[in-house]
């Protein structure tokens, strides 16, 4: 109680002396001294700036309190009070009573008492709020916070509104998933519009930079691979990181192979499976050397047999002899004396071919000739002899 009476005489010598006294207004109190004060002073005002859930909840309020929650309603009401009253201010702990003090302070009230160990200090009688109906409870007009209702003539706390997955939007009076990137996490890390979300641009998805993949895009939060850069037609080439036709015979049609990226039909010339023959004996092959040439016998027959896979053909493959008049040159060559005759051979079944001598001899007359014969498939692919063995081949008709 001195230490009230002092502080009062320090007001008043700081008045006479023209001192400004509400930097100095406010002092701490402790329990007893709050005690002291509330007992000797019949209209002092004790300001609870608890949550009304405390003011209201276990434990109660200091007698004859009233509820001035700090964060807002405080700060917005306190002009309720008299300038010139003795005001004691109490909340759960030290700094936010100290807080409330100092507004008082500035703004000119000069006998603020700060009871600064708060309700656990107080070893005194309590009350409750005690309530008629709804209005006569405390609210400090938050959303957020919920409100107080009166049950049986007690004031208590109505829960929350927002469950422990949501956070509340005290400006719109909702309970919302998020309101920054703060409230969310894990694998929907950002904010967007109350919810939480797994990207708001493209740049928040991983890419795996696979151009045949391609790039990732946000839709509506949610990341989606973007549309592939090939057409249902292609293939993708990652290494060159473009689209083609094909990559591998696999990715062409039936008879088709993939030829620098793209599938052309897979048709080989035709090959020759045996050089020319002699009908007879063991059928002996047709002279390579013009020194030694072969004389047509056997009915002047020869015969020989090819290959070709008729791969996009609808016709067998034409089939050529071919032979001209030729001189023996000193040292085994050959000097040409006309020009190739080419005629059709008269017989063929599947690959085997007959070709009959006498026109040579009909046409031409006697003498040393050379020989060669080729197969041109469908496609106009030729093959002949000379180049498939790497020689021609000579007879002499007599």
């Amino acid at each position: 109680m001195r230490k009230l009476l002092q502080h009062s005489l320090l007001l008043t010598l700081l008045v006479l002396f023209g001192v400004n006294p509400h930097v100095w207004a406010n002092i701490n109190v402790t329990a007893q001294e709050a005690k002291d004060l509330i007992d000797s002073t019949p209209d002092i005002i004790i300001v609870d700036i608890r949550p009304p859930s405390h003011f209201c909840g276990e434990g109660g309020h200091i007698p004859g309190a009233v509820n001035y929650p700090t964060g807002g309603y405080f700060q917005a009401n306190y002009t309720d009070f008299p300038i010139d009253a003795t005001i004691l201010i109490y909340c759960e702990w030290w700094l936010p009573s100290e807080q409330a003090s100092s507004i008082l302070d500035d703004a000119g009230y000069l006998n603020v008492y700060d009871f600064y160990k708060g309700m656990p200090g107080w070893l005194w009688e309590t009350e409750d709020c005690i309530c008629e109906d709804d209005n006569d409870c405390p609210n400090d007009t938050l959303y957020c916070n919920g409100e107080l209702i009166c049950d049986i003539g007690i004031c208590v706390e109505v829960a929350a509104p927002c469950s422990q997955d949501q956070v509340c939007d005290e400006t719109a009076d909702i309970c919302v998933e998020c309101l920054t990137d703060n409230d969310c996490g894990g694998t929907t890390p950002y904010c967007t519009d109350t919810v939480c979300v797994e990207c708001q641009t493209a740049v928040d998805c991983p890419d795996d930079t696979l151009y045949c993949n391609s790039e990732p895009m946000c839709d509506i939060g949610t990341c989606v691979e973007g549309t592939a850069p090939c057409s249902q037609d292609q293939v993708c080439d990652e290494t060159a990181d473009i689209c083609v036709e094909c990559l591998t015979d696999n990715d062409c049609a039936e008879d088709y192979a993939c030829v620098d990226n793209a599938c052309e039909l897979a048709n080989d010339p035709p090959i020759f499976l045996t050089e020319p023959r002699w009908p007879y004996g063991y059928w002996p092959i047709l002279s390579s050397d013009p020194e030694n040439p072969h004389a047509p016998q056997s009915e002047n027959l020869l015969f020989f047999a090819y290959d070709d896979d008729g791969v996009g053909c609808q016709t067998a493959p034409d089939l050529n002899w071919m032979y001209r008049p030729v001189a023996l040159q000193e040292g085994g060559s050959v000097l040409p004396l006309g020009d190739w005759t080419i005629e059709v051979p008269s017989w063929s079944f599947m690959f085997w071919v007959m070709i009959e001598e006498p026109t040579i001899a009909e046409t031409t007359g006697l003498g040393l000739f050379e020989f060669k014969m080729s197969v041109t498939d469908c496609l106009g692919q030729t093959t002949d002899s000379e180049g498939f063995y790497g020689k021609r081949y000579y007879f002499q008709v007599e």
